[in-house]
Formats: C-alpha cells, sequence, structure tokens
C-alpha cells in the first residue's frame, strides 16, 4: 500500500461507512440534496427530546442551500442570476453571496483551475444527455464565456455579463452547507458530532477518548468497499463526489477538456481546502 497526505474534497470516490462497529450514538436521517444525510451527535446516553432541536436547526440549514442554491425551483438564486445573464444584476441572500465569494477566492487560489462559471462547459458537454466531447467550434464558444464574460458585482447583487453564462456550484455548494450545518451545531453548543452523506464526512469533535474516524470509501468503478480508508482527525471534512456511471462530469474550465494532471489535483485539493487527511490504497 502507498501513503500519502492528500486534502480532500472532489475525488473519484464514495464514502461508504465511517462509524466503528461498536458505537452506539444518537442520529437522525433525512433526505436532503436528494439523498440521505445523517446527523450523528457523539453523545451515547443522549435524550432524543434533548437532540430534537440540534437535528431541525442543522437541517434547516442544509434545506436552505438546497433551495437556493440546488434545487430546480424557483429558490434557487444560481438560477435566477443565469436567467438574467446578460441583462440584469439580480441580488442573493448574504449566504449565497458568501458562498460565491470564496469560490473566486479557489478559482485565484487554483490558477483558474476552480471556476464557478463552469456552468456553460457543462452544457456542451452534456448536451445529449450523457458526457460526450463537444465539437471544437462548440467548446470553444463555452470556453469563451468562461474566459471573458465577465461577472459584476455591486453590493450582494451579481450580474453575468453574457447571455447563456450560469454557475455550476454542484458539490461546492453542498460541502459549503454541510460546513454551515455543522457551525449552527455548534452554536446549539455540541462540540461533538458527524455530519454524513453518501458523497461527505464533516467531523467536529470527536467521542470521549476518541483521536480520529476511520472513512471507508470505494472503487468508483468496480465498487470495491476496500479500496481506500481515510483517518479523519477532528475537525475534518472530506468531500468526495462520485464520478463515473450516473455521477459527475470533472472539466478543466481552461482547456474544455477532462481534467487530468495537474488541474485534477487543484480540484481535490481547493474545492473546500479545509483539512488534511491520511488516505490508504491499495497500489492507486
Amino acid at each position: 500500500m502507498r501513503r500519502y497526505a492528500i486534502l480532500l474534497s472532489l475525488a473519484l470516490v464514495a464514502i461508504v461507512g465511517c462509524q466503528k462497529s461498536g458505537d452506539r450514538f444518537p442520529s437522525e436521517t433525512r433526505t436532503v440534496f436528494g439523498v440521505p444525510v445523517t446527523v450523528t451527535i457523539f453523545l451515547p446516553d443522549a435524550k432524543p427530546d434533548d437532540l430534537k432541536g440540534a437535528y431541525d436547526a442543522a437541517f434547516t440549514v442544509l434545506g436552505a442551500y438546497e433551495k437556493s442554491a440546488f434545487g430546480s425551483g424557483p429558490d434557487n438564486q444560481l438560477k435566477k442570476i443565469a436567467d438574467g445573464a446578460g441583462r440584469e444584476s439580480v441580488p442573493v441572500d448574504t449566504a449565497i453571496y458568501s458562498m460565491l465569494m470564496r469560490g473566486l477566492q479557489l478559482n485565484d487560489l487554483t490558477s483558474e483551475a476552480f471556476d464557478l462559471r463552469y456552468g456553460p462547459l457543462l452544457d456542451a458537454w452534456m448536451v445529449s444527455g450523457k458526457a460526450v466531447k463537444p465539437s471544437q467550434a462548440d467548446m470553444d464558444s463555452a470556453l469563451s464565456l468562461i474566459k471573458t464574460g465577465g461577472m459584476f458585482v455591486a453590493g450582494k447583487s451579481i450580474l453575468l455579463s453574457k447571455p447563456k453564462m450560469r454557475f455550476d456550484a454542484r458539490g461546492f455548494a453542498e460541502a459549503w452547507a454541510i460546513d454551515r450545518a455543522a457551525e449552527k451545531l455548534n452554536e446549539k453548543g455540541f462540540g461533538a458530532f458527524e455530519i454524513r452523506t453518501p458523497y461527505a464526512v464533516r467531523v467536529v469533535g470527536m467521542p470521549q477518548n476518541e483521536q480520529s474516524r476511520s472513512v471507508k470509501i470505494s472503487d468508483p468503478s468496480g465498487g470495491d468497499s476496500t479500496w481506500a480508508t481515510v483517518s479523519m482527525a477532528q475537525g475534518g471534512l472530506a468531500f468526495l463526489p462520485p464520478q463515473g456511471k450516473g455521477g459527475r462530469l470533472i472539466l478543466d474550465p481552461r482547456t474544455g477538456e477532462l481534467a487530468k494532471g495537474r488541474c485534477t489535483r487543484y480540484v481535490q485539493r481547493l474545492r473546500n481546502c479545509i483539512c488534511s487527511c491520511l488516505c490508504s490504497s491499495r497500489g492507486r
């Protein structure tokens, strides 16, 4: 096995398990972002009535981001910005504004390998409903919207300068929402808990006498759940949206091609840029 330190945020794997078999902590699961999300509180003797407020607070935050940055309904503020592209500046709330501004910072840190204006490129690749490389003309058209399409910010209003421009915040919005939900649980006085989706784990604090949590991740092509194990320290975040069958494309917004090499490493490290985890992987 090779052992190497990585910053986990976007990779071609999916999380399949985290808790040790002996753990018996209270938890609650609800559907958010179209997937089951589980909040586990590391208090084995906590009474359900004492935890209801914590669960409700965390899921309220997650649900708010689902509506405002992820869902297909009228509350999706990123869709409103796209609808106004080339025509009008669109006001957004503080939560979405902060998320977008952090995305701009990450783009600067990655030499523009992470650009939330990625939407037109994704549209070009997915025009047939499945991932197919577009013609060079369509590729160039999409890239022009990303590279030369202006973004203007006034107060908390945002204008994308050209029609067909749009943000693509898949993954980033989910990870951002999980972090904000963790902050809400901290505000409620909870210092040790886990927030889990099929693609992400956020660990804050640890059960008594524990220093880390083991997270098993699976090979996206073969489904081998022993493909790798991540040891997550206190405060850790692993965000690992799958790619492959039914997954998400990872494209380089600078070239329009499938991401590889340095760009992939940038995206892996800087989608969230939150924690360092140690990963052991068989022959990878």
